[in-house]
């Protein structure tokens, strides 16, 4: 990891916040162990899923969150690791309505997302996400 990064280079994230292309003023790289890129789709179907289990919106954000944590889960088991792993619900997905959750606009966005909502739907049945 290059701690002294300011900006990043790539097409712009659809998710908001955390897809910034710049490094915030307030961003403490030394606290973080580890960055996992998540791409917006499969952010956005983890969103879709854990909001569909939970019976709550979530924003992409958590999505994005989540995916990591079900990389890194799955990484674990495949090395034989146990342990915790931790993460917080971010953000609320109520103002996602129009976008994340609506079919239209992510197709609009060319946006389709099924095949990773099913793969993180997987993870969450069976503890391992599947390639």
């Amino acid at each position: 990891n290059d701690r002294e990064v300011r900006a990043v280079s790539g097409p712009p994230s659809l998710v908001e916040g955390i897809g910034r292309p710049r490094v915030e003023a307030s961003f403490l790289p030394d606290v973080v162990d580890r960055m996992i890129a998540v791409s917006d789709c499969c952010s956005i179907a983890a969103t879709r899923v854990i909001s569909a289990r939970l019976g709550r919106l979530c924003g992409g954000s958590t999505g994005t969150n989540l995916w990591a944590c079900a990389r890194i889960a799955t990484e674990m088991a495949a090395a034989g690791e146990k342990g915790s792993i931790v993460t917080i619900l971010c953000d609320s997905g109520e103002r996602y309505r129009t976008t994340y959750f609506n079919d239209d606009w992510l197709a609009a966005h060319g946006i389709d997302c099924r095949a990773d909502e099913e793969r993180f739907a997987g993870f969450l049945d069976s503890g391992a996400l599947p390639d």
